[in-house]
């Protein structure tokens, strides 16, 4: 019997000591889920402000291009009101005189 009661005691303490290693498992594996988790939300964060970073870049990129496609088509635009004001007395002469030809 006491044998019996030894056996049954031996039993017991080695299916706490089990529950006991199955519970620190969990956690363990919780510990290491949390990690991840922490870890994989580090990294969304730093690619995020990276992407931020590239589109913000981007926008004065081009509103830097914008700016010199703006100032090249005012400096067109000079340019061109120059030239006809330059030649204006002689184009009006040339139609005027092609439609009188006729």
């Amino acid at each position: 019997m006491d044998i019996l009661r030894e056996l049954i005691a031996l039993d017991r303490a080695a299916a706490e000591r089990v529950e006991n290693v199955r519970a620190e498992q969990a956690k363990l594996i919780d510990d290491i889920g949390r990690t991840a988790a922490e870890s994989d939300q580090k990294q969304v964060e730093l690619e995020r402000r990276r992407l931020e970073e590239f589109r913000a870049d981007s926008v004065n990129r081009l509103a830097e291009k914008r700016s010199a496609a703006a100032q090249a088509q005012r400096s067109q635009t000079e340019r061109l009101d120059g030239v006809f004001a330059e030649r204006r007395s002689e184009w009006i002469a040339d139609i005027t005189r092609r439609i009188t030809e006729v």
